[in-house]
């Protein structure tokens, strides 16, 4: 439906429009945010499966809605727990990304011998310490001193707290009990893996009235990955079990092509033939849904597109099912 604006009110935009007043608005983000495709480089560490790092995301989230308001009911503070990220990362990356300064946990994985940790932003700290000791409304300030011997106590207590709200998702993740080994000042002085092993960093934004803080738990991605692997290793070797391997070695060498097809679309030829550059087709498939290698006629793996170095490339999501 056309509208016609008055004449008055065209008179005074064009006249806007030559001082350069007019002003711009801001684009949707939402908008944006749908048609935008995320570029994906495999170079990163990615030993966990995007279904596992779902399922460690949405434990997270119900971490982040239960222990809100018990957090808040046992530190006197009202606070709020939302989820800002689940990632992977080298351990050198993550010891350089963690915002300073900062307070950690060394966690114990038992009985796993194996260990994480949980760093708490220090003005967060300083604010909770500061409530816990009777100010009214504290603010979180950063402090260029060691904690004393009581703010240690009181700081380890509140780890303590969270940890405690941390283990039930954990121990279903991990099949083991988190409980704090030590409280650390200093990043540098808790190392849980070396500087190229990956790990995994989820990253929590912690509300206090009007000021927002961060809570980051890391963990080496072996732990979480080992304890997704399940059985699936585990079956007894049949007696065709030596045939099938000469067999498959037999094969190994028989050079295969293989296609990336993000989707398939039937189109009569009078449109095909009227196709210019430019113009848009619809495929139907949303940007998330990744691409399907085929080898010959057969559908066999689901893949996300990204690069690795300046070439193009694709990570492996998922085996298709023989019957695809």
């Amino acid at each position: 439906m056309n509208r016609a604006l008055p004449e008055d009110q065209s008179s005074g935009l064009a006249a806007a429009a030559e001082q350069g007043a007019l002003s711009k608005e801001p684009a949707d983000p939402r908008r944006d945010r749908a048609h935008r495709v995320r570029v994906i480089d495999f170079s990163r560490p990615t030993p966990l499966s995007q279904e596992h790092v779902r399922r460690i995301t949405r434990a997270h989230e119900g971490f982040c809605r239960t222990a809100g308001p018990r957090l808040s009911a046992e530190l006197k503070l009202a606070l709020e727990l939302a989820l800002i990220e689940v990632d992977q990362r080298t351990w050198g990356g993550t010891m350089s990304s963690l915002p300073q300064p900062t307070v950690v946990a060394l966690l114990e994985l038992e009985p796993l011998e194996r260990h994480a940790l949980v760093a708490i932003e220090q003005p967060l700290v300083m604010q909770i310490l500061e409530r816990l000791l009777g100010a009214s409304n504290p603010q979180p300030q950063p402090v260029e001193r060691p904690l004393s011997e009581l703010e240690q106590v009181i700081a380890r207590r509140v780890f303590e707290r969270f940890v405690t709200e941390l283990s039930p998702p954990w121990e279903e993740l991990i099949g083991g009990r988190l409980t704090i080994r030590d409280v650390h000042q200093q990043l540098g002085m808790v190392r849980i893996a070396s500087a190229a092993e990956p790990v995994l960093v989820v990253t929590v934004e912690v509300r206090i009235d009007a000021t927002s803080s961060t809570l980051s738990i890391v963990c080496p991605a072996d732990i979480l990955a080992a304890a997704d692997t399940g059985d699936e290793d585990s079956s007894p070797a049949g007696p065709d079990s030596e045939s099938t391997r000469r067999l498959t070695q037999s094969l190994s060498g028989v050079p295969l092509d293989v296609r990336a097809e993000v989707a398939a679309l039937n189109v009569p030829l009078s449109s095909l033939l009227e196709l210019r550059p430019g113009d848009i087709l619809p495929l139907g498939a949303r940007p998330d849904d990744g691409v399907t290698l085929w080898a010959g006629d057969r559908a066999v793996r689901r893949a996300q597109v990204g690069r690795s170095g300046r070439h193009r490339a694709v990570s492996l999501l998922e085996v298709l099912s023989e019957s695809a």
